[in-house]
């Protein structure tokens, strides 16, 4: 798939007609790590069905280089939206989980959009990453806007990180 192909099917990512919709978020999962950077930017459309399946295709593609953008879509106006890129994020693995936490050491990821990141510590600690957990209290704790940072500064820094 060239550039010009993956432009229209990002277009397409946009259409009202749920048909087109899945065909061109297909093909571009099927283009895989060659789609990635106009997915990227897909997820700031004002259009809200393109940023869905920007979000979902990213998470079926599993490209590392997402990471850091599907952090930024975890404070969509939509939450289905974010519900997608935190899923995705969790896909992604362990640099999912460090774009996260780099985000939340630096303060880029208002209290107001952290349930999203609860979602992916959970799923984390879910999967059996135990040294999630603590960062999962600190969000979940009484002074998250001052815990959180500090804890998940402690695990990004970790030598096993």
């Amino acid at each position: 798939m060239n550039d010009h192909d993956i432009a229209q099917r990002i277009d397409d990512l946009g259409s009202k007609a749920g048909a087109t919709r899945h065909a061109a978020r297909r093909d571009l999962v099927k283009a895989g790590a060659a789609a990635t950077a106009a997915l990227i930017e897909a997820l700031a459309a004002p259009i809200h069905y393109t940023r869905w399946g920007a979000a979902k295709a990213l998470g079926q593609i599993k490209d590392a280089a997402a990471a850091p953008a599907l952090v930024v879509a975890l404070e969509d106006d939509e939450s289905d939206v974010r519900w997608l890129a935190s899923l995705a994020l969790v896909k992604l693995s362990d640099d999912g989980l460090h774009a996260l936490l780099s985000a939340i050491v630096a303060g880029d990821l208002d209290l107001h959009h952290q349930h999203a990141a609860h979602h992916v510590l959970h799923d984390f600690v879910d999967l059996g990453r135990d040294d999630v957990a603590a960062t999962l209290a600190a969000l979940e704790g009484p002074s998250p806007g001052v815990a959180t940072p500090i804890a998940a500064g402690r695990l990004l820094h970790a030598p096993d990180a």
